[in-house]
């Protein structure tokens, strides 16, 4: 199937071959049917082909033309497709401002073409990043097989990465019981690093997109946070490893710059960066461009 293909061109490929029978309408699932049963409903005939081929049309003809194919997924005994990306937009636009709405759609138009999107974005208090994650946690249930990990971390992470861990089969008190306070530094930074690669492993072999957000420092079972070199790490330069090593989707919200990821600022103080290329590794910065498991 050609891969540039509009999304809705892609449901409805994939659902014409269980589609039989004719009507007073014609061909059930031909663009003539559609049309009509378009215009019955309210809509316009006109607006099928260009949501079809060009993607293009006001999100009530789109709702429109999503609700006839999810009926007929349902006539056919099949499960509806996820709604594409500017259906979620239309109910997020209300809580979200406009560089997050950017955002949002950015990520679902990537997830929707088949590909990885690994975003970052930072920003202070009240800079929406809970809303934007909540909405995107939402709309990511709807895809099947994408329902996102959400991991929340601030003060002591063990709390949260812990349950997570282990619901992915990491043995997390195995690794961290090693450590303890009378280590040398840089092996408290060697262990640390050590768990947080064992975790990125285990994600990407879960294949599920991840929904982090992080504030500006944290502790691991008691202890600063630290690097491989042993030295004491704020949060956000302490997971830069950890999201390198990524596979999945991803969008992690932080408090602070990361040293040298690329990110989208969510505030008008934070600082830019250009933009890197995408890939492992190479977040998307947009200006290019409780435990749910």
């Amino acid at each position: 199937m050609d891969k540039a293909a509009t999304p809705w061109l892609r449901y409805l490929e994939e659902l014409r071959p269980h589609l039989q029978g004719r009507d007073h309408r014609g061909r059930k699932g031909s663009l003539r049917w559609l049309e009509a049963l378009m215009a019955e409903r309210g809509g316009r005939a006109g607006t099928v082909r260009n949501i079809l081929y060009k993607d293009l049309g006001s999100p009530e003809e789109k709702e429109r033309l999503y609700r006839i194919l999810a009926d007929l997924y349902r006539e056919a005994g099949l499960k509806p497709p996820p709604p594409p990306a500017e259906l979620f937009l239309k109910s997020a636009r209300k809580v979200l401002g406009r560089d997050k709405r950017r955002i949002f759609r950015h990520f679902l138009r990537e997830l929707e073409a088949g590909r990885r999107p690994q975003v970052v974005v930072v920003g202070g208090a009240a800079t929406g990043k809970g809303v934007l994650l909540s909405a995107l946690r939402q709309a990511l249930a709807a895809f099947p097989g994408k329902t996102p990990f959400v991991l929340n971390l601030g003060g002591e992470l063990a709390q949260a990465l812990i349950p997570l861990a282990e619901a992915l089969g990491v043995e997390a008190e195995t690794l961290l019981s090693q450590l303890s306070p009378t280590q040398p530094y840089i092996l408290q930074g060697a262990l640390q690093q050590e768990f947080l690669a064992a975790l990125a492993q285990a994600l990407n072999r879960a294949g599920r997109p991840l929904l982090l957000r992080a504030e500006a420092q944290g502790t691991l079972e008691g202890l600063p946070l630290r690097g491989p070199d042993g030295g004491q790490r704020g949060l956000s330069a302490w997971l830069e490893p950890f999201l390198r090593s990524l596979e999945i989707p991803y969008l992690a919200a932080l408090t602070e710059p990361p040293p040298t990821l690329p990110y989208q600022p969510l505030s008008p103080r934070a600082g830019r960066r250009p933009a890197a290329s995408s890939g492992k590794g190479s977040p998307t910065c947009l200006r290019s461009a409780s435990r749910p498991w």
